[in-house]
């Protein structure tokens, strides 16, 4: 990919003509200049907009866009067309989609267009499509599209099916924009819709978040579709006869006790996985909606999208008494819960992970049990870059227990100060457990030494740098921006490494960038938490936590 001058053809085509991938009697190749009366005839077909005649022989002709069609016994049967642009070459409303803090270069693709003939949707067309865009994108041999940070569009406001297919693949709505189209005279609004990848996340702000959160409450239900729209099959019943049984597509786990606490008294917290957040709380809402605060009114729909649009993507229902005993469960999609594991987008769900947990129901797909097993190791090197050339293993299990605490704005105001000490000291064997296959890989790989209950490790440069390395893509995203804020050229990630490996403040830094993902996360979730949970039980769940300090205060 060229530096801004798209997608450029000869990295995309050796032949036009020929199929990149065949699925059945649909099969996937290229744009070519033959196709346009073809282009003409589907755009009227699916589209309500009207388009030059110049603008077909651009889609055709022109090296710089990226183009793909579904084909089918010759009829173009659906389409995909995405441009690389710099932020600078957006319209002013389109350059909110990524934050202050890009420069005006920095590349974005948009879909210009993604469409799919109606007698041939509801057949993963459009998915492949889209899922092909991503690969190009995410391919690492294409060192260019690494720098882009977001994929963007619009969508007609009344779009229904579209816009649930681009929030099924994760796409966020940031905005919307008063008349953008014009449909045979008459005004409509439009969404823009927004995929971040390669650390374009937008940067936190309370304005940000306070925004999204009245958008998403304030934006009207539409009633109708959501109780009509047809279910998938639900799966057994609820955890514990209440909550509902899950099926392989779904996981859960229970975070367990700590030293010094009754284990009668305390609320049990689980978190638990689903594929699909809104008809898992349509499901729970019909059999359980007492758990629920004000915003079950709001319905399932709004719900999903109030838990995973603000990080850190969960929805938490806290003091839900079932069989003498309160519990706090959890509901986040299995796919945000993956991206948290592997890249530490929030450690939200990743941080209690690091933790010995007890699974209710183990995770039942490879992808969620590899990033289970990632986030362990990425526990374990991130505290190795934390810890003196000598610690005890407790010094260890210490160290990977506090990362999730580290930026917590709970654990300054509320909350047991010797929390980490309790959790370590109670379930030292779990630690250990869990941790062995962990440390095997690094005394192997890392030059780490075990000694007794002891460690000891080399804090050569070559070390750090190799640790630094093994570092979630979030915690380098983070470093990496630091590492050039004032720099008028930035350095790529390799060099941010290399520098940082023989950096004396290496250690500050990387606790600065994990204590700043903890905070922004733990910081909106705290605030989402205070809707999900109502007034009443928001205080007296914050009333046990100010208790639980005051006597971790007493007791010392």
């Amino acid at each position: 990919m060229d530096a801004m001058g798209g997608f450029p053809r000869a990295v995309l085509r050796d032949d036009v003509q020929t199929a990149i991938e065949s699925s059945g009697d649909v099969s996937l190749r290229y744009l070519n200049s033959d196709d346009t009366d073809q282009v003409k005839d589907l755009f009227a077909s699916i589209f309500p907009l009207s388009y030059p005649e110049y603008w077909f022989d651009h889609l055709c002709h022109s090296s710089t866009l990226w183009s793909l069609v579904a084909v089918s016994g010759g009829l173009i049967v659906g389409i995909i067309i995405a441009e690389m642009r710099a932020l600078s070459q957006c319209s002013a409303e389109d350059q909110a989609i990524l934050d202050k803090a890009f420069p005006e270069t920095t590349p974005v693709c948009y879909i210009l267009s993604l469409g799919v003939r109606k007698e041939w949707q509801r057949r993963g067309i459009a998915s492949q499509l889209l899922q092909h865009l991503f690969a190009y994108i995410e391919n690492p041999l294409l060192v260019a599209n690494s720098r882009i940070r977001c994929i963007f569009l619009h969508v007609l406001v009344s779009n229904e099916a579209a816009i649930r297919f681009y929030e099924h693949w994760h796409f966020r709505c940031l905005n919307r924009l008063k008349n953008y189209y014009v449909i045979e005279g008459n005004l409509h609004d439009s969404f823009t819709y927004v995929y971040y990848l390669n650390g374009g996340y937008c940067e936190w702000s309370l304005k940000r978040s306070v925004g999204d959160l009245l958008g998403i409450i304030c934006f009207p239900c539409n009633t109708a579709l959501r109780v009509f729209r047809r279910l998938l099959a639900y799966a057994r019943h609820a955890l514990f006869g209440h909550l509902g049984n899950p099926d392989g597509r779904y996981g859960g786990f229970g975070v367990i006790k700590q030293w010094q606490r009754s284990n009668e008294d305390a609320m049990v917290d689980f978190v638990i996985a689903v594929d699909n957040p809104e008809e898992w709380h349509y499901e729970n809402m019909r059999k359980n909606g007492r758990h629920y605060s004000f915003l079950r009114f709001f319905g399932a729909r709004r719900v999903a999208r109030f838990q995973t649009t603000i990080p850190a993507k969960l929805y938490c229902n806290t003091m839900v008494p079932i069989n003498g005993r309160l519990i706090k469960y959890s509901v986040i999609n299995t796919s945000d819960c993956i991206s948290d594991l592997q890249d530490w987008e929030s450690m939200y769900v990743s941080g209690r992970m690091h933790k010995p947990v007890r699974f209710i129901i183990p995770p039942q797909t490879g992808d969620l049990k590899q990033a289970c097993s990632m986030n362990l190791e990425s526990a374990c090197y991130a505290a190795l870059l934390l810890l003196p050339e000598r610690f005890a293993e407790e010094e260890l299990y210490e160290k990977i227990a506090s990362l999730s605490y580290s930026g917590d704005p709970r654990m300054w105001l509320a909350e047991d100060r010797f929390k980490i000490r309790n959790i370590v000291k109670a379930n030292m064997q779990s630690f250990s457990e869990l941790y062995s296959p962990v440390l095997r890989i690094a005394t192997e790989h890392t030059g780490l030494i075990k000694q007794g209950s002891s460690f000891e490790q080399s804090l050569s440069a070559v070390h750090v740098h190799h640790l630094l390395e093994l570092l979630p893509k979030h915690v380098l995203w983070r470093l990496e921006r630091w590492m050039n804020r004032n720099l008028s050229s930035p350095r790529d990630m390799e060099e941010v490494i290399y520098a940082l490996s023989r950096d004396l403040n290496c250690t500050e830094l990387v606790e600065k960038a994990i204590r700043i993902i903890v905070f922004q996360a733990s910081f909106c979730q705290t605030a989402k938490n205070v809707l999900s949970a109502g007034f009443y039980k928001s205080v007296a769940y914050g009333f046990r936590k100010i208790v639980k300090m005051v006597l971790s205060y007493v007791r010392s």
